[in-house]
């Protein structure tokens, strides 16, 4: 009987032999990655291991450096064959192209190869009602509210909600809506 192995070990006995033979090649490239102002996020690069190589990210062509406030961190492995950028609270200025570079230092003309990703960052919308939502209005009377966005990534999406106190109130509604502004009657 014939043991058949995974689609892993077929990978990893790919990749080992691609690098017996000098040739760089990485285990996990990095993937694009969308984060929010504030939140988390990280890119991950690997390589198999070996003294021979060294991993190192770049950001927009600059050498990635961390920003010294734990903000932004680069770990790894002790044998160099991963390579984390990491943010513990994304900023709207950390968006951009991030390039992992293997190379071999053991070759003549430090022979290279890289795999890049985007880090794209969402701002949330600032937005603004108008008029107050506790404004009283007539029985019978319009209502009309605005919503108007004064910051933030877009496209936006708007919804009117409402919260019914009475099972006898019916609202009748319309909804006109742009990129930054949104209005109910």
């Amino acid at each position: 009987m014939w043991a058949v192995p995974s689609l892993l070990s077929w990978a990893v006995a790919a990749a080992l032999v691609v690098c017996a033979h000098g040739q760089l090649s990485f285990f996990q490239r990095p993937i694009n990655d969308t984060a929010i102002v504030g939140m988390s996020a990280s890119l991950v690069c690997q390589s198999l291991p070996s003294n021979d190589t060294v991993l190192e990210w770049f950001i927009n062509n600059a050498p990635a450096v961390p920003d010294g406030t734990r903000r932004v961190l680069l770990t790894g492995t002790g044998d160099t064959s991963l390579l984390q950028v990491s943010f513990t609270s994304v900023l709207e200025s950390d968006a951009g192209l991030y390039t992992c570079r293997l190379t071999n230092v053991s070759t003549p003309n430090n022979e290279s190869i890289e795999a890049s990703a985007y880090l794209t960052v969402l701002v949330a919308p600032v937005a603004l009602v108008t008029p107050s939502p506790n404004n009283p209005v007539i029985v019978n009377g319009i209502a009309t509210f605005s919503c108007n966005t004064t910051a933030g990534t877009p496209p936006f999406t708007f919804a009117w909600l409402q919260r019914v106190i009475s099972t006898e109130t019916a609202v009748t509604s319309g909804v006109n809506s742009s990129a930054t502004t949104s209005s109910l009657t």
